[in-house]
């Protein structure tokens, strides 16, 4: 349910600073940036023992476990796979690179939190760690990997000195990473299926959908194209 919650937060913090977000993206890059820091510091100095449960369970954790990064690339998801028919989508849309940038800062918080733990294992003590883990810790890298590109290109002064073809084909780049993201959920709720059932229903519908909603709208757009192409013809 933590899911469920932080996209609708996210959504709602969205829609509500839009303009100020296309206004100055910077600052809220720079706000990402500093959350994000502060919560690897509230993680690895233990200050969520001084704390009551709650906070950290429903302010700190979202940001810890990815769940508010994972969110904002939902979002980001949905606006590339449905149409920009109404005032919500057309307002997300006109910010969707910046939000994809914050939602990437925030995951390299969450990836540093996990990280100084597994990855040295991964690399010198595999042993260590379960198969589960391991999976998970490779397919994290590779999902760095891929993000990082994304990550620079959806900056507006990086985009403008690219070629329209070679930013594009960058971009694409996405769709893989959506499908990882799902992927590394699911192995790390594979370890513990009856607690976490609720949970793998969810991604399961959110990411089912989407896949369903942009195979859609390819479709769409193929047609359109072809339809355009015979005009032309004639």
């Amino acid at each position: 349910m933590i899911l469920i919650i932080s996209i609708l937060f996210s959504m709602v913090f969205y829609l509500a600073l839009s303009k100020q977000i296309k206004k100055r993206p910077s600052f809220f890059y720079v706000l990402t940036i500093v959350l994000t820091i502060f919560i690897i510091y509230y993680y690895r100095t233990s200050m969520y023992e001084l704390y009551p449960k709650w906070v950290t369970t429903y302010l700190t954790g979202p940001f810890k476990r990815g769940a508010f990064s994972t969110a904002t690339f939902i979002i980001v998801m949905y606006l590339g796979a449905v149409k920009k028919n109404n005032a919500i989508v057309k307002k997300l849309f006109s910010i969707r690179g910046e939000i994809s940038i914050m939602a990437c800062i925030s995951t390299l918080g969450h990836n540093i939190i996990y990280g100084i733990y597994y990855f040295p294992k991964l690399f010198l003590d595999q042993a260590s760690l379960s198969k589960f883990q391991l999976i998970a810790a490779s397919l994290t890298l590779i999902m760095i990997s891929i993000m990082l590109p994304l990550f620079i290109t959806s900056f507006r002064c990086i985009r403008k000195k690219m070629k329209a073809f070679t930013w594009k084909k960058v971009q694409r780049l996405a769709y893989p990473f959506f499908i990882m993201i799902y992927i590394h959920v699911m192995v790390l709720y594979s370890t513990k299926l009856d607690k976490h059932m609720i949970n793998i229903i969810i991604y399961t519908l959110i990411f089912g959908t989407y896949i369903i909603l942009r195979i859609r709208k390819y479709i769409i757009d193929q047609k359109r194209k072809s339809e355009i192409s015979r005009a032309k013809v004639i």
